[in-house]
């Protein structure tokens, strides 16, 4: 995704080292000027209420807005908040 002020995001996957199933994609922008992952697969996702071994599975496609990146996660996954 390239907004008007021509900063990016992008969803990659990765490789190498230490990288499985597991952690093999993430998102990233160069919103402030450098490149930079902004979440990959298997980090443990933001926000309160989650619960404990909640971490992101897969991601929706990123936006750019005024200089923030938004609409990138989706599919949360583990056991997730009491409910």
């Amino acid at each position: 995704m390239l907004n008007g002020a021509g900063q990016v995001a992008f969803i990659a996957s990765l490789g190498g080292i230490g990288v499985n199933s597991s952690n093999d994609a993430g998102i990233f922008t160069n919103v402030g000027g450098t490149t930079t992952i902004v979440a990959r697969k298997g980090d443990v996702g933001p926000g309160p209420n989650l619960g404990p071994g909640v971490t992101f599975s897969l991601f929706n496609t990123p936006r750019i807005e005024r200089g923030r990146t938004g609409g990138v996660f989706q599919l949360p996954h583990g056991p997730g908040p009491a409910g």
